[in-house]
């Protein structure tokens, strides 16, 4: 670790924090009261979108260019930086869009989600090539680290 970084808002201090997520060492992501907090090293900044849909009951980060948050609706809410995270709304998979999640998760360049006890994934799993993102979705029964025979995942 290079430094420590002190500084948070007031308001993270003073309780009613139900979640936390740190999307770089830049981007610290919290839920307060059901609201998405988040700062960097100096300030508060606003990245969430406006568009909330009921309480927002957990948060995941995948690293610097994104976020996700998971309503207390069920719905998953996407937002961030540099392309990805339309990526990632565009291909969310039918059954997380209509759905109801009660987890999410986040990579560096994927989501996942559990819906009606699936497990849903999808993302940029080639790391899209010359700056282009790739619109992969995965169903749970082909998970990204298992690779066909005699081919390796690396």
């Amino acid at each position: 670790m290079r430094g420590t970084h002190t500084w948070v808002p007031p308001e993270i201090t003073r309780g009613g924090v139900t979640g936390l997520a740190c999307a770089d060492e830049n981007w610290n992501i919290a839920v307060r009261h059901g609201r998405v907090v988040e700062w960097d090293t100096k300030q508060v900044v606003q990245r969430f979108p406006v568009r909330e849909q009921g309480k927002i009951v957990a948060v995941a980060a995948g690293g610097p260019d994104f976020a996700a948050a998971l309503s207390s609706t069920g719905k998953v809410i996407v937002w961030g930086r540099a392309g990805l995270p339309e990526m990632l709304e565009r291909c969310m998979p039918q059954e997380v869009r209509d759905g109801t999640a009660p987890a999410i998760a986040a990579g560096p360049d994927h989501l996942v989600a559990v819906v009606s006890g699936a497990v849903f994934w999808w993302g940029d799993w080639d790391g899209g090539g010359e700056g282009r993102a790739s619109c992969t979705a995965r169903p749970s029964t082909n998970p990204p680290w298992r690779s066909p025979p005699g081919r390796s995942t690396r």
